[in-house]
This record gives structure tokens, sequence and C-alpha cells, in this order.
């Protein structure tokens, strides 16, 4: 069973036009996020699912510079572009990763992915409400459920938001949960990048915790947080817009 993991993105952003791309101690911040999956134990292939787009080409030079696979396609049918990436890398499981989400753990992505095996199940998430910080949001789902989602998905709101038909048919999926263990159950913390204040915020973790000879998990991250009392303040007036949190799975 090949099991890979799909990076969405792109560089036309509404909210933060080139976000991928911006530097945080001399780097791009989505290389942080090829960094930090390279890093598991079970994934087999990654892959970055951008457009056709010509300002995606930055992003297909990255990639291909941290030995990223790339697939190309639409812009605004990401459950098309998804599972035309799947497809075509031959997967048999899809770990669905967002490149808005530069500091994923990947110890908690492998824990995700061992509950999708251990259980034989179509769908696996840890990103409900009252769970892990947001960034951390994982979703692992079996090829065939992404293919059932791709030809029944109609809406615009499921070609938009990938998992998105899984979750409002739980009768045709069956589906678990990996709740977060009390030293990570922190929704109140935003490790995400949807606005500029996200960017500063997100530098400003990154700075206070790659100072070790190992990247930092996300109790690294959530203990940097609680001890820097100013950098709390940095994005707790952004508005989420954060689909699969509004679902309780």
């Amino acid at each position: 069973m090949k099991i890979v993991a799909i990076i969405e993105a792109r560089m036309n952003s509404s909210r933060l036009p080139g976000k991928h791309m911006l530097s945080v101690l001399d780097r791009p911040i989505i290389t942080y996020l090829f960094e930090r999956l390279k890093k598991s134990v079970l994934i087999d292939d990654i892959v970055l699912a951008t457009t056709t787009n010509i300002k995606d080409d930055v992003l297909v030079d990255l990639a291909s510079r941290n030995d990223i696979h790339v697939f190309r396609g639409s812009e605004d049918d990401v459950l098309g572009r998804v599972y035309a990436a799947a497809k075509k890398s031959g997967a048999d499981t899809i770990v669905e990763i967002s490149g808005d989400c530069p500091l994923i753990d990947w110890e908690i992505m492998d824990q995700t992915i061992s509950l999708y095996e251990i259980n034989n199940c179509d769908f696996v998430t840890n990103a409900t409400i009252g769970s892990f910080p947001g960034g951390m949001d994982i979703s692992v789902f079996s090829f065939e459920s992404l293919e059932s989602s791709h030809l029944n998905g109609l809406t615009e709101y499921n070609r938009e938001h990938v998992a998105t038909y899984m979750v409002d048919n739980p009768d045709k999926f069956t589906r678990l949960n990996l709740p977060a263990p009390p030293e990570l159950n922190r929704p109140d913390i935003e490790f995400i990048m949807d606005e500029h204040k996200d960017y500063l915020f997100l530098k400003e973790i990154i700075e206070l915790t790659y100072k070790k000879p190992f990247p930092p998990k996300c109790f690294d991250l959530i203990k940097a947080y609680d001890q820097q009392k100013g950098v709390q303040l940095i994005n707790s007036s952004v508005a989420r817009n954060n689909i699969t949190s509004k679902h309780v799975i």
C-alpha cells in the first residue's frame, strides 16, 4: 500500500498572495513543511499539488530543489487537482496536507496514519473542535474515498475543500477521529498562515524554536507560545474560516 502526502499550495492566495515563499531564517517558509514531512516514517512519497498558473512556477522550482514531486492542475478545483495528483502518483492512501500549515508535527501525522491503517476505515482526521492547535490538521483517506468524492462531490464547496464530501456523508464513509492528548489539546492556538499577521506570528515561533539540532515538535511550539506573552497577541485578531473544524467527526 503506497502512502502519499499531498500538499495543496498555490501562490495566488486572495488573503496573502505569495505566502509560501515568504522568508523565515533566510529560507521560504514552505520548506519547513517539506522538511517536517520528510521525517515521517510511514509516508512513501510527497507530492506538491499546485496549479498551472505561471505564478506557481516558483513553487515548482523550489519543490524540485527539495526533492518533492510536483503535480500541476486546476487552480479552482482543488478536489480535482488532488485526485489527479493521487492517481498519477499511484497512491493507495492519501495524507492531505495544506501548505498553510508549515509546522505540521510528523509524529502526529504518523499517529493519524497508524489509526487509519489499524482500523481499516475510509477516512481519519485529527481536525475537530476542541483538539490539536490549528495548523496541525491532518486527514488520511483511501484513494477509493477520494475518487468517490471527486465523482460525487460536485458543489463549489466540495471542489474547493477536498474532504468535505466525506465529512458531510457519514453514511457512505467509515470515519474515525484522532483526539489530542491533554498536553496538545490547544485549539486556542493557530499555527496556520492565512494573513500577514499569521506570517509574523509563525516567524516569531520559528525563530524561538529552531535553535536545537532537531526540529521542534508540537509540544515545543506550544511551550514557546505560552512562554512568550507578546507572541500570543500577534495573530489573535485574525478571523478563521476552518471548514473541517465546523464538523465534529
